[in-house]
């Protein structure tokens, strides 16, 4: 028995280095940055849900409650993973029509359904975060419960199947002639498409209030003009709401924050040059203009994006470019310090005038600048990329032998030419 299970994780051996050697241009960055990774935190695990109550969430299709606080929600959390009773209960069917051979299959189905469910609600988490405190970061674990919807899925159409194969009554239409008689019969199994419609009907009914499109109008548009700058200021939609974030960056944007999840540990995000805020003025800033009824304040303290900070004053710097690569040209009276307000990191690099300079420690891009005009590039040009791509190009080259190592099995050919392999034997002997 050892050596049938030898083989077989030595497989999964080889697909997880696969896996890991393919995706490593994701992987070496984030392994790299990792440490320097935040984020909030559930301390009290109200996000989480009892199984009890959790499970009944495949079968409410009542936005009220979806969206409301019963059943020990929090307003506006995931919670929606409608299917309906119907599937369901055809999967209960399963467990009366399973077959000898197939029931490991459909136990492993049952078992990461589970798995899904427990993973999913309060209990498990309650059990786990005294031991490991760090997992109280995933602060919707209720997310996960939607991975039990295939297997659920699987179940339901394993049970389907079962009862459209078994011996259903039918249903006799005949007409008599003069001498013969005529008829037809009708299966009562095709009676089972009525749930099914209503079934399919419901989740879609019920889907349509996450899944659709609509078209961002040119009230969105205009107000993204607006803040639209002339030297790459960071600038900020109406907090929190997503729709802004797309369009904003397509059209070149420097958002700060935007919509994060994540944060740089110990470091603030860049201020922004204009924001658009319903709740009036920020601190610190005055109206500039209103578009589309929505106003953009502007702060008065210097928040250029680049600029020499020197011991007569600020000099503002026109910058362009984009992600890691920038381009930012100044001209001074007097020698100081350019300072761009992106995070500076290991991999950043700076040329001046074409010539290679050192950056200055702190938290943003910062190197020396000469009086006079002067033109200086910033690249990002970390190790992990092409580490990551060198590996990851690796793992082709090892798929490609593999899949050379080891040809897939010639498929047997049916029909005409078996049957005459068949007679040649017969033949033969």
């Amino acid at each position: 028995m050892v050596a049938c299970v030898r083989p077989i994780w030595r497989k999964y051996a080889l697909a997880a280095a696969l896996a890991a050697l393919l995706t490593a241009p994701l992987l070496v960055p984030l392994a790299r940055f990792w440490p320097n990774f935040t984020k909030d935190v559930d301390w009290n695990l109200d996000f989480t849900q009892p199984l009890r109550y959790f499970v009944l969430n495949f079968v409410i299709n009542d936005f009220s409650i979806v969206a409301g606080s019963a059943l020990e929600r929090l307003p506006h959390a995931a919670y929606s993973m409608y299917i309906g009773w119907l599937p369901i209960l055809l999967a209960i069917v399963c467990l009366g029509v399973a077959r000898r051979r197939d029931r490991r299959a459909l136990l492993f189905l049952v078992a990461c359904a589970m798995l899904v469910l427990l993973t999913a609600t309060a209990a498990t988490w309650r059990w786990l975060t005294p031991t490991f405190p760090g997992l109280k970061g995933i602060r919707f674990p209720s997310i996960i419960g939607g991975l039990a919807v295939p297997p659920i899925l699987g179940l339901a159409a394993y049970g389907l199947d079962g009862l459209f194969s078994a011996n259903w009554p039918r249903l006799g239409l005949s007409l008599q002639a003069s001498r013969e008689q005529q008829g037809t019969t009708f299966s009562l199994r095709w009676l089972l498409l009525i749930p099914l419609v209503y079934g399919l009907r419901g989740g879609h009914a019920f889907s349509q209030r996450y899944l659709y499109v609509t078209e961002v109008g040119d009230g969105v548009r205009s107000v993204l003009r607006a803040l639209s700058t002339s030297s790459l200021q960071w600038v900020e939609p109406p907090f929190g709401e997503h729709f802004w974030i797309e369009p904003a960056v397509r059209m070149g944007l420097k958002l700060s924050p935007g919509v994060m999840r994540w944060r740089w540990k110990g470091r603030v995000a860049p201020e922004p040059y204009l924001e658009v805020n319903y709740l009036g003025p920020p601190p610190g800033s005055y109206e500039v203009m209103v578009v589309d009824t929505m106003p953009i304040y502007r702060f008065t303290e210097n928040r250029e994006y680049a600029f020499v900070q020197t011991s007569g004053g600020v000099f503002p710097c026109q910058a362009s470019g984009k992600g890691g690569s920038l381009l930012v040209s100044c001209a001074t009276p007097e020698s100081g310090t350019l300072v761009v307000r992106e995070n500076s990191w290991t991999g950043w690099y700076a040329w001046r005038d074409g010539k290679r300079i050192a950056r200055l420690p702190g938290q943003w891009l910062s190197v020396e600048a000469p009086a006079g005009e002067h033109t200086y590039r910033f690249r990002y040009l970390p190790w992990d990329v092409p580490l990551g791509v060198l590996l990851s190009l690796s793992g082709i080259g090892l798929a490609i032998w593999q899949w050379t190592k080891h040809p897939p099995a010639p498929t047997m050919r049916i029909g005409k030419r078996e049957s005459e392999v068949e007679a040649s034997s017969d033949l033969g002997t």
